[in-house]
Order: C-alpha cells, then structure tokens, then sequence
C-alpha cells in the first residue's frame, strides 16, 4: 500500500554500502523510519531528499516496521539556515528535540498526534530561525511546547507543596515535589535542596506555554533571565524525561 506524506528529515543511517534509513517527521503520521534506496549514491534522484534537514513530499510504500521511499520531490532545503554556523547548531538542536521527544512517545497510542503538533511547531520555529529572531528564545519556546506531549508540564500557577496560587514573584523550583513552590513554603524550607530562579523565567515558560510558535514574533528577554531558563529546561528535561541534547553543548562551545 502507497502513502503520501509531507515530513522533515531529522536524522538519517547508512544501510548497507548505497542504503539510507531516515527518521522522518511527517505531517500525517508521526515519525517514520524510512529505507531510501541507493540514497548515498551522488547519481540518483533520493540523494537531494534525503539529507537532514530538508522538507518534502514523500510517496511511501507502508511496511511493518520501515516504510520504503518509492518516489520524493523537495520543498525546502534551509539552504539559507545551513550558512550560519550557529543558526546550524539551532536547527540541528530543535531537530535532535522534536526526535527524542517522538522516541519517547513511540508505540503509545498519541504518537501520531504528537508528531502532529510537533511537526507545524517545528516548522514554525525554523521559520524564526530564517527571519533571525533571537534563535536561542526561538529552540527554548519549541522547548516549553514539547514539554506538553512528554506529559510532564510544570504547574506554573499552583504551589507543588501546599497547593495554593502562586503569587507573582514565586522562584523556587522543587525537584523532589515536582514543582514550582510558594513563598512561603520555601521559607519554611519544605525543600531544601530547591533551585532558585528569578521569577521572571517562571512568567516567562508559562506564557510561551500558551502560545504556539506560529502566533510568535521576536522574542527577547535579559540575558541572565534566558540564561536561567535555559539550564531549568536543560535540567528538566533530564530529570524527568531522561533526555540530555548533544547539539546544546555545541552551541555552548560555539557562544
């Protein structure tokens, strides 16, 4: 049975001497593994469309556990994003995000529609990139999103300790309550091991939360504001999720 379907490249392995398997992010049904025959060879057709980070239309031949490429055409190859060395290091990261998170989801019953929404958000996303909208807000909001089909969304308005609204300026966050806490639980030390953030960072999360990377413009904060965002994601994701990016310690060595 032919499908067709629209998707992004986001990794590929060499079969073989002349074969590809690539992980590919589709519009319709999730992520895919995908065998492209003879795509390693520089002469056929599967060379241009095969290659990480290039949008397309893909006609695939369904199988049990890898579909197989039968004919593709490209849309967008982010020529433009691959130029820039940092703006590179930022499109492999959402990449290498929207790949783990789909790995995490695979074989549960929402995949496909995770691999939905994560597939118009990263897309958007890349958009932000090619306009040069502040690339690392721009991989921290498509962060705050993918926190959503993980399943593991902090509460942003709701003290993990006491349960009672969180005011304003609430900073601390408790990795063993799993949660933002209230002032004055973590003056009563309820967690002593808590990690503080400017309160800022916290408004901040929750309002990307919100809104999809679509409706977005510029997004620009102090830099210590970001910076502290970015290591409660990098901690997060690791803590409760298990995943650790490589691409992030690229750009660190590349800032």
């Amino acid at each position: 049975m032919l499908s067709r379907v629209q998707g992004i490249v986001l990794k590929t392995y060499a079969q073989g001497e002349d074969d590809l398997i690539l992980e590919l992010m589709t519009k319709q049904a999730g992520l895919l593994r995908v065998l492209s025959p003879r795509a390693k060879k520089q002469t056929t057709s599967y060379s241009a469309v095969t290659q990480v980070l290039v949008v397309g239309d893909y006609i695939l031949q369904q199988g049990i556990t890898v579909n197989v490429m039968r004919q593709a055409s490209m849309i967008d190859s982010y020529g433009d994003l691959r130029v820039d060395v940092m703006t590179l290091a930022y499109a492999q990261a959402m990449l290498e995000l929207c790949l783990r998170v789909q790995h995490n989801a695979r074989g549960t019953m929402d995949s496909m529609i995770i691999g939905y929404s994560l597939y118009d958000h990263l897309i958007a996303s890349l958009a932000r990139l090619r306009m040069q909208r502040s690339p690392s807000m721009a991989l921290v909001h498509l962060q705050v999103l993918a926190l959503v089909p993980l399943g593991i969304i902090p509460s942003y308005s709701i003290c993990a300790s006491c349960q009672q609204e969180l005011q304003f300026d609430a900073n601390h966050y408790s990795f063993i309550y799993g949660g933002f806490l209230c002032a004055s639980c973590a003056a009563k030390g309820a967690d002593k091991k808590a990690v503080v953030f400017h309160y800022k960072a916290r408004s901040i999360m929750q309002k990307l939360s919100q809104i999809p990377v679509s409706l977005v413009g510029d997004v620009r904060v102090k830099a210590d504001v970001e910076k502290e965002i970015r290591t409660f994601l990098t901690l997060y994701f690791r803590e409760y999720a298990g995943i650790s990016l490589r691409s992030l310690e690229v750009i660190e060595q590349l800032e």
